[in-house]
């Protein structure tokens, strides 16, 4: 979803970003007047493509106002604002619903109310920002954004795509699955408590993401290997011997390293001598890593449903490490090393 809002604001500008936040706005409204199961997976659905579209244009919208207010500065700087706001946003989200369920009344219709809000000043804030990209008179029919890499170029792509899995999939656990550990296994029901482990992952990751930057791209792929193995196996043992100090510190390592793991690979694809289109291959990249958001997650779920909560999460572990040491050994050999900030310049 997130290229192919990418490419409609290059087609329509900005503009399908600005519709899209009335989509995502249509699914609060809904929210708020029922509560039952069958509407809250209607309007996430609809929400789900309303945000894609936002975020994926907003990002474009954010370099290319950067690009036209100073044309001859790095994008760097626009390049960490958008990332601080992506993963800043998925970590503040999380810790705001629980500090909502735990001390607001009526849990289920407050959290829906502030989106709402958020959502009708951020409408406000973009109708007056200028548009960057000016339609053409007759544009051409859109086409979907394909996924293409270069012959050559596949089997570190194949390397990258399966870090980035790992990496999402890494996230997905703290956002869905973590919650129901610590509530269950480890015996603290606090919401704010739940939030406050994903706000915590997400943070890391943020951090890690924007405050490194000169760093190589080798290094940067090394510590993300290194560290997210580390912070699973930590939090494995954590549900295993109930240890909340002991899943709260595996969940900011695993975050950290997964965000690591991402950038390093954003860069490694990026880098490709023989690629031709990036936009077609970082196409491939993220339908990797938006897979490993969902599938890894929803085989987890299945799972606890024939063995217990603890058996399903070694598993999960395992399938992540294995991801991790299978991409090593292309990810770190035979790739440039420069620094992550001169890749993002090009």
């Amino acid at each position: 979803m997130r290229d192919w809002a990418f490419r409609v604001t290059r087609w329509r500008g900005s503009t399908p970003g600005r519709g899209a936040g009335w989509q995502a706005s249509t699914p609060a409204v809904g929210d708020l007047s029922s509560t039952t199961l069958a509407v809250l997976i209607v309007t996430r659905v609809i929400s789900g493509f309303g945000i894609g579209m936002v975020t994926a244009t907003a990002t474009a919208y954010l370099i290319e106002l950067h690009g036209t207010a100073r044309p001859e500065a790095s994008r760097t700087w626009a390049d960490i604002v958008t990332k601080a706001t992506n993963i800043g946003g998925l970590a503040v989200g999380p810790l705001a619903g629980g500090l909502l369920a735990e001390y607001v009344t009526s849990p289920l219709r407050t959290p829906y109310l502030i989106f709402l809000g958020l959502l009708l000043i951020s409408a406000a804030g973009v109708a007056l920002t200028p548009e960057t990209v000016a339609p053409p008179a007759a544009p051409a029919p859109y086409r979907p954004q394909r996924v293409s890499v270069p012959q050559a170029a596949r089997p570190t792509f194949y390397a990258a795509s399966a870090a980035t899995f790992a990496a999402f999939a890494a996230f997905g656990l703290f956002t869905s699955l973590a919650p129901g550990f610590i509530a269950g296994t480890l015996q603290q029901p606090s919401r704010m408590l739940a939030g406050l482990v994903s706000f915590f992952v997400s943070g890391a990751t943020a951090v890690t993401q924007t405050c490194l930057p000169g760093v190589t791209q080798r290094t940067l792929l090394a510590c993300g290997l290194a560290l997210m193995p580390l912070g699973l196996i930590a939090v494995t043992a954590a549900v295993w011997q109930p240890a909340l100090a002991l899943f709260l510190l595996g969940g900011v390592v695993t975050g950290a390293g997964a965000g690591l793991l991402f950038t390093g690979s954003i860069t490694t694809v990026l880098g490709l001598d023989d690629l031709s289109s990036s936009s077609e291959t970082l196409a491939g990249l993220s339908l990797a890593a938006y897979t490993g958001l969902t599938l890894p997650v929803l085989g987890a779920g299945i799972a606890t449903r024939f063995i217990t909560d603890k058996t399903a999460l070694i598993g999960f572990t395992v399938l992540l490490i294995a991801l991790c040491i299978a991409g090593s050994r292309r990810l770190l050999n035979g790739h440039p090393t420069a620094p992550v900030a001169a890749a993002a310049d090009n």
